[in-house]
């Protein structure tokens, strides 16, 4: 089997970056409406869960390919159930 590559994160504990992504995050949250949703929402790319972080009551599924494959795992069950 293949090693998954390497893919460059954002830290979203550095400085700048921090309140940049939070900001895009809460811009997207706003612009979607995703605060007042019953809608599943897929995260693809997740890095550190920043939606999970945001949206703690929504119905959030994280999927990225530089997480461990148990999450892979996890998503293919969700996708089996939808």
């Amino acid at each position: 089997m293949n090693k998954l590559k390497q893919f460059l994160t954002t830290d979203y504990n550095k400085f700048p970056q921090k309140y940049y992504f939070t900001s895009v995050a809460k811009n997207i949250i706003k612009i979607a409406n995703l605060k007042n949703t019953n809608k599943i929402i897929l995260d693809f790319g997740c890095g550190q869960k920043i939606f999970s972080k945001i949206l703690k009551n929504n119905k959030i599924i994280n999927y990225d390919l530089s997480q461990n494959i148990q999450n892979a795992k996890l998503m293919k069950i969700y996708i089996l159930i939808l």
